[in-house]
């Protein structure tokens, strides 16, 4: 059902993209536009997501992680030629949806993995210099190399540029 609504989705709105991502289990993510800028802001079940959570010229579901009482989705807000892309995580469970602020080194390519404690592990080359950088989510909380940080979005938007 997914794949159908974002096939109608892709026909008149050609900023949202999906690959090797499914529905939640507690109901559908989508795209709609925010703002003066008709920013792409991503939905749930038709509604917007508060704190919105924004693109810059596009995003892209790129997975969703599925757990007993929660599911995980990563978003990849694509940018400029500065800065490829930004990474967000949404948590989705049967009472709420938390999404978190962007993060990410600029990398437009990043490993999504699972570790067997449930962290979710994104790795990402550092764009503007050597090696990588390793992210890490667990129950609303995330590390970036082993420090932690914020994931708090700022005035009710998790915007990524």
């Amino acid at each position: 059902m997914f794949k159908k609504i974002l096939y109608g989705l892709f026909c008149s709105i050609t900023i949202f993209n999906v690959s090797y991502a499914d529905d939640s289990q507690f109901g559908s993510l989508g795209l709609s536009t925010y703002g003066d800028k008709n920013s792409p802001a991503l939905t749930f079940n038709g509604q917007l997501i508060e704190p919105y959570v924004l693109g810059n010229q596009s995003l892209d579901l790129i997975q969703v992680i599925h757990h007993e009482n929660e599911d995980i989705a990563i978003i990849k807000s694509t940018g400029e030629s500065f800065c490829p892309a930004l990474y967000n995580i949404v948590s989705i469970t049967q009472e709420k949806i938390t999404p978190t602020n962007f993060f990410g080194s600029c990398s437009d390519e990043a490993e999504i993995s699972e570790d067997q404690n449930g962290d979710v592990i994104i790795k990402t080359k550092n764009l503007h210099e050597d090696g990588e950088s390793i992210y890490t989510y667990n129950n609303g909380k995330m590390t970036e190399n082993g420090n932690n940080m914020s994931t708090q979005c700022a005035d009710n938007k998790c915007e990524g540029f």
